[in-house]
């Protein structure tokens, strides 16, 4: 069931409400049980998703960059291009003042929006970072860090990314945008 046949229903009991003056109670828990249907079966989906994308992922060998930024596939959207990727934030990572340095934040959300294109394409195509830009919105401490990815635009040759970095307590610590080539996953891994 998509949101638009949600917004159907809705209609419906609309008219049983004002038309058929069905009783109010009859059409709130007709309506509520939909609704928990509804995100149960996303629920299941968001899960058969990242099973999906565990697959893909298991292909290829981690690459080092990532086992260091203690890259972690968390959930995986194929239609909506999105993913959610968690790190672990080292004190190695740390500058001078005891937060992690920018440069490993900004690893972390390249690392967070190339991995939509994979998971959107089914593991069919790689993503080169042509230019990325991030804003750093607020100190990060060591520990779990949590990057969300998703795809803006995708052209044939060129995609425009986005990607937001999450600390453990949820707070935004930096986002980015990026524009990657599309290649081939064959020609770029050899496989």
């Amino acid at each position: 069931m998509k949101l638009n046949h949600l917004a159907t229903l809705a209609a419906n009991w609309q008219y049983h409400l004002l038309v058929e003056e069905t009783d109010v109670d009859t059409v709130l828990c007709s309506f509520i049980f939909l609704l928990d249907q509804f995100q149960k079966r996303t629920e299941i989906m968001s899960e058969s998703d990242l099973q999906d994308a565990l697959s893909i992922f298991a292909r290829f060998p981690t690459p080092p960059c990532a086992a260091t930024l203690g890259w972690e596939l968390l959930d995986a959207n194929f239609e909506a291009g999105t993913v959610q990727i968690g790190f672990l934030a080292k004190s190695d990572f740390c500058n001078p003042s005891g937060y992690v340095q920018g440069g490993f934040l900004a690893a972390m959300l390249d690392d967070t929006m190339g991995p939509a294109v994979v998971v959107k394409s089914r593991g069919s195509m790689f993503t080169p970072t042509i230019n990325l830009n991030v804003t750093f919105i607020a100190p990060a401490k060591t520990g779990k860090l949590v990057g969300n990815g998703k795809i803006i635009q995708q052209g044939k040759s060129i995609c425009s990314l986005e990607g937001e970095l999450f600390d453990e307590s949820q707070n935004l610590v930096a986002r980015a945008t990026a524009s990657s080539r599309l290649v081939s996953m064959a020609k770029a891994v050899g496989r």
